[in-house]
């Protein structure tokens, strides 16, 4: 083989300090925009996902110079960095919860993915373009967030026993609370001198709807022997 040989380092320590650094700084702001919020995943665990991000791009880099030994020896400076793009989702899939049909922790998870792209940018010395990304997305979360919660609904769940057969009493009080039905089941238990009914009741609501207003209003319906509300 033909070539002359890298004799030296072709990075300065201080620029790859800079790089862990600003990485750390960047994706922990993040981390602390979802601890404020009582995430699982926090400062210290976005922390972690830049810093370590930007170590393996640098790595990937700069990480093999010393086996590059000729000029006509090629090495692909992604292959190891991209990894962190794929690997990177088995840790955000820790952070989402399936419970009840629901799936919560989405935001977070995305957040640790976000964090691990600064984090790579950072150790590419792509430095503004980390510093504006983790602006946008600081910006989006709160931004979304408040427009959501304007325009936010929630699903209730509703199970009621009736001594006697419902009155229309029921269907109005959902109608002033509830934008719309999702599902609504009766069951007549038969007991040994009178009957017993039993409702199923799915609707959704605006989150301003007072959970505890309600099952004081249906517990005054005549009738009403057991009420239980569920957020789903």
């Amino acid at each position: 083989m033909n070539g002359k040989p890298i004799t030296g380092p072709i990075y300065s320590i201080h620029d790859i300090i800079i790089r862990l650094v600003l990485a750390g700084i960047l994706a922990g702001i993040i981390g602390i925009e979802r601890e404020l919020k009582s995430k699982d995943a926090g400062l210290r665990t976005h922390f972690l996902v830049g810093i370590g991000s930007a170590l393996i791009m640098i790595v990937s880099k700069y990480g093999f110079t010393d086996v590059v030994i000729y000029n006509n020896i090629a090495v692909d400076p992604s292959r190891i960095a991209a990894q962190v793009v794929s690997g990177i989702g088995f840790l955000g899939a820790g952070t989402i919860i399936i419970n009840k049909k629901v799936v919560r922790g989405l935001t977070t998870a995305a957040g640790i993915w976000v964090a691990a792209a600064i984090g790579l940018a950072s150790g590419a010395g792509l430095y503004w373009i980390a510093i504006i990304t983790t602006v946008a997305v600081l910006g989006g979360l709160e931004i979304l967030q408040r427009v959501f919660k304007l325009n936010s609904h929630k699903v209730i769940e509703l199970k009621i026993i009736f001594n006697s057969k419902p009155k229309d009493d029921l269907i109005e009080l959902l109608g002033r609370n509830s934008l719309h039905i999702l599902s609504f089941n009766t069951e007549t238990e038969r007991l040994e001198e009178s009957k017993r009914y039993h409702i199923n009741c799915r609707f959704r609501c605006k989150k301003n709807v007072n959970t505890l207003n309600l099952l004081n209003q249906i517990n005054e319906i005549p009738g009403v022997n057991y009420v239980n509300i569920e957020n789903v």
